[in-house]
């Protein structure tokens, strides 16, 4: 039974207006219960001795063990490994990788089936995901993995910031799901409202709170920053984008506007938290949840992602093409960074080639973000082959700008150095992207 009891009793010292009660969604246990908090404050202290260690070393050893607990328990990966030709035991090193067979989704449906139906395997976390591609898929997660990702998140904000979080700061989120906990016993707390909370409302909130770090969908930052032209001055010094893509060009230009760094987190169910931004456009790749690696998997795409979850072992995911792509990545100082991260983005054929998402996307915003009239838009090509460039407007101050000298240099643009031509221009009153997952540049098929 669920009594919402908490460690730290979040909504009384969050001072909650009645107006957002409605849009708080419900914690991820029953209970806030001590233990819960304490195994995560020691997962904490014996995570700050790993950096000790050699991360090759625990990299193969869990990817090892994982082999093991995938050939000996699932007949969908004992399948797939003796059709390629591969067993467990000819991983001797890290290097060794390259010899693991990839697993795409259509393998981790019939895996979770088979992990259901185990009668040694409970389900003490389970997820989803949104089904952008196609159809949402069920993941079962461990214990030890849940309490690692909330740690991964803290880490991940403090080096965006570049600074330790201090005990008592605050972070809030915009999501359709909680963190774990509303706090790591007391310390670190983090409150949530849902996507669709009206983002006014939220927004004076926030500036009665004054939290540090401000994170949520995409869509929702963008459009909340419109409300908080004083991030700095309340004391914001980090919004983070997820779920959705924005593109760097954007999140930069209001960065620049607020004051206040704007930067990506890169993330999914199967894999969870793999990279976030340092600046717009530039990823750093931890890998320390799950092992990632860019390979081209065909010679007519850029560098596919594939990703190794090291802390999920019940339900493994191993050399799992996660089906997003990367222009580029390279090694600096020991660390590794990728950039031009392209996701669930369509790419348009034009005159028989590919031009991928990322390059359109950026000769558009060099455009847009310099002006503010056009404030969201999408460009589609049809069945037919036609291209459609939908946007809406800013209704503020529309009367001094010129619709058609805008309009005309996207057409300019994109003709000149894409060859996307002709376009028709559709204007909208409503959302433009109103799915789940907002994409810019959407090919019909």
């Amino acid at each position: 039974m669920k009594t919402g009891k908490y460690y730290y009793d979040v909504l009384k010292n969050a001072d909650v207006p009645i107006e957002l009660i409605p849009y708080i969604p419900e914690q991820v246990y029953n209970d806030e219960e001590l233990e819960r908090h304490t195994s995560i404050a020691r997962m904490k202290i014996d995570l700050s001795f790993l950096n000790e260690l050699n991360k090759e070393s625990f990299l193969y050893y869990r990817i090892k063990l994982l082999l093991d607990i995938a050939y000996e328990n699932y007949a969908t990966y004992k399948k797939i490994y003796d059709n390629h030709g591969f067993n467990p035991k000819m991983f001797k090193s890290l290097s060794d990788t390259k010899l693991i067979p990839y697993i795409s989704k259509s393998d981790l449906f019939e895996i979770y089936e088979e992990a259901i139906k185990n009668p040694l395997i409970s389900v003490h976390h389970l997820s989803t995901t949104t089904g952008t591609t196609g159809a949402s898929l069920s993941l079962i997660n461990d214990i030890d993995s849940h309490n690692r990702s909330l740690l991964h998140i803290l880490e991940m904000y403090e080096n965006m910031l570049g600074e330790k979080l201090e005990e008592d700061s605050w972070i809030y989120s915009i999501y359709d799901e909680t963190q774990l906990l509303s706090s790591i016993l007391g310390k670190y707390r983090i409150f949530t409202v849902n996507v669709d909370a009206p983002l006014e409302i939220v927004a004076k909130h926030i500036r009665k709170l004054r939290p540090k770090v401000v994170s949520g969908y995409a869509s929702r930052i963008i459009n909340l920053i419109k409300y908080l032209p004083d991030a700095k001055e309340i004391g914001i010094k980090l919004f983070t984008t997820n779920s959705e893509y924005s593109s760097p060009y954007e999140r930069k230009i209001l960065s620049q506007r607020v004051g206040v760094p704007i930067l990506d987190e890169y993330s999914s169910e199967e894999l969870l938290i793999m990279g976030w931004e340092t600046i717009p456009g530039k990823y750093y790749l931890p890998q320390d949840f799950s092992y990632i690696e860019f390979i081209k998997l065909k010679s007519d795409q850029p560098l596919s992602i594939v990703g190794t979850n090291i802390w999920d072992l019940t339900m493994p995911r191993i050399r799992y093409i996660q089906g997003d792509y990367v222009e580029k990545f390279y090694t600096k100082n020991e660390k590794i960074y990728f950039e031009n991260l392209m996701g669930k983005e369509d790419y348009l054929i034009v005159n028989g080639k590919k031009i991928f998402p990322s390059v359109i996307i950026r000769c558009i915003d060099s455009i847009l973000y310099k002006q503010t009239y056009i404030i969201d838009y999408q460009l589609v090509q049809n069945i037919s082959g036609n291209f459609i460039f939908y946007y809406s407007i800013n209704q503020i101050n529309k009367e001094n700008v010129n619709e058609y000298k805008v309009l005309k240099q996207i057409c300019d643009k994109l003709k000149s150095v894409l060859g996307i031509y002709p376009i028709e221009f559709i204007k909208k009153n409503n959302d433009i992207r109103s799915v789940e997952k907002k994409i810019y540049i959407k090919r019909m098929r």
